[in-house]
């Protein structure tokens, strides 16, 4: 039995103890080859989900929770826009940059319209 066959029956195996089926028995008898390495794993989770019980959060905590969290959000909301505020200055330059890209866009395209022209090196 590989790793990955493994650990589907022991997820199945887990999701049947949760809906109070325990079929540990079944499983054994089942994989009897693999029974040696399989048996100890099923019987620890049988083990586990008999003493484990179910534990709910107070009210308060959920209250407290929730309110920390709504302060959170708006504290978050409130600062949001001062941070995404821009200086003058990254603007400015991007649109020079654009303008620039435009400009040699437009002197590629005079080029290639007049294919006689020669090209003198200043210098």
């Amino acid at each position: 039995m590989n790793r990955r066959e493994l650990q589907k029956i022991l997820a199945d195996h887990a999701d049947q103890l949760i809906r109070g089926q325990d079929q540990t028995e079944s499983l054994i008898q089942q994989y009897n080859a693999e029974a040696q390495e399989l048996a100890p794993l099923l019987r620890l989770a049988q083990r586990l989900q008999a003493v484990l019980v179910p534990v709910s959060p107070r009210a308060v905590f959920v209250q407290q929770l929730q309110e920390d969290l709504l302060h959170v959000d708006r504290q978050l909301t409130v600062a949001a826009p001062e941070n995404e505020r821009r200086p003058a200055w990254l603007g400015a330059a991007t649109l020079g940059s654009l303008l620039s890209l435009v400009g040699l866009l437009l002197l590629l395209r005079r080029q290639r319209a007049r294919p006689g022209m020669v090209e003198v090196a200043a210098g």
